[in-house]
């Protein structure tokens, strides 16, 4: 951070949203994490809360379709006898369950 401040970058009263680290304004006008080694962008409130928003719809999206495509696999697999078939149908339910386990620690 003392390199940055010599180099004539300017401290901001806001922190990473990641690390919690001040941000610094390069003279260039980046504006950078020095933790993370990172570029931010500044937005507006408003802007925070229409993406937060938005991604909070697209998991809910995301999750509705994995379960309901974990039930249509399920399914599959209940009607299935052919053991290759089993096999593909199995790698393609694990994905779809670690999709909606990953989805689940995003939530929270």
């Amino acid at each position: 951070m003392a390199e940055l401040l010599k180099s004539g970058a300017v401290m901001l009263s806001q922190a990473c949203p990641v690390c919690k680290t001040p941000l610094f304004k390069l003279l260039s006008g980046d504006i950078i994490c020095p933790r993370c080694k990172k570029r931010v962008i500044i937005t507006s409130r408003e802007e925070e809360a229409t993406t937060a928003v938005r991604s909070e719809n697209i998991l809910s999206n995301l999750e509705n379709l994995a379960l309901s495509k974990i039930e249509d696999l399920t399914l599959a697999a209940k009607a299935e006898k052919n053991l290759d078939q089993l096999f593909t149908i199995e790698k393609h339910l694990s994905l779809w369950l670690d999709l909606l386990e990953k989805l689940k620690k995003l939530k929270k």
